[in-house]
């Protein structure tokens, strides 16, 4: 463990090193912290802690996921947008199905750049504009 932590620590530090002297070139206003060892340090801390907590028990539970459908009469449009973290590049898919569990239509979109909550947003405008072409007002709404 004590050699990971190590590359961990070099690694962070080279990250903040470069950070900051993109910071201090794209922005006149930026203050290079008073003690930047302590923040390499805290932020290894933090990763280390967040990702190795060894102490720490995991209760186990098996949950069983599964998707219900509409009640009769009725459709529902299931939704998910994603976010490229790299690109900040959106994109959103979803699906309309009957209380059958019938496929009825789907879409995928891409939207540029955004936020998560726009793609999801982005997403269910999108399903409720083809369903709303295809003539159903009774519609249930699904996203996270």
């Amino acid at each position: 463990m004590g050699r990971f932590l190590n590359y961990l620590l070099f690694v962070v530090a080279l990250w903040f090193i470069w950070k900051w002297r993109c910071e201090h070139i794209l922005n006149p206003n930026f203050k290079h912290p008073n003690c930047p060892r302590k923040v390499i340090l805290k932020f290894v801390e933090d990763c280390w802690n967040a990702n190795y907590d060894l102490d720490k028990k995991v209760e186990e539970k098996i949950c069983f996921l599964a998707w219900n459908p509409p009640a009769q009469d009725w459709i529902k449009l299931n939704v998910d947008g994603s976010m490229s973290l790299v690109l900040g590049s959106i994109t959103a898919g979803g699906v309309i199905m009957d209380h059958k569990r019938n496929w009825l239509d789907g879409f995928s979109l891409n939207k540029g750049v955004g936020s998560v909550i726009e793609v999801e947003l982005w997403g269910i405008f999108e399903g409720l504009k083809i369903a709303w072409k295809t003539d159903h007002r009774k519609i249930v709404v699904e996203s996270n």
